[in-house]
């Protein structure tokens, strides 16, 4: 068994609950053994957003929106 390999995943905070993706990353976390990565964008392809039912926010309103979900998120 490896001890060296770890998971990552990437979230769309737009499209994804706070909670819910603090939930899924904290079960992902116990079961890797705390070798869980979360990769985080801020949403700024606009037929990506719409793909996910996820909404376009102007370049500041994005990373003001990316803090606040982090601070929710831990």
């Amino acid at each position: 068994m490896t001890d060296q390999i770890a998971v990552f995943t990437t979230s769309h905070l737009p499209t994804v609950h706070p909670l819910f993706a603090a939930k899924q990353a904290v079960t992902i976390d116990h079961i890797s053994s705390g070798r869980f990565g979360l990769n985080i964008l801020c949403g700024w392809y606009g037929a990506e957003m719409r793909m996910f039912n996820g909404h376009m926010l102007e370049h500041d309103q994005r990373y003001d929106y990316a803090e606040e979900w982090l601070h929710i998120a831990k």
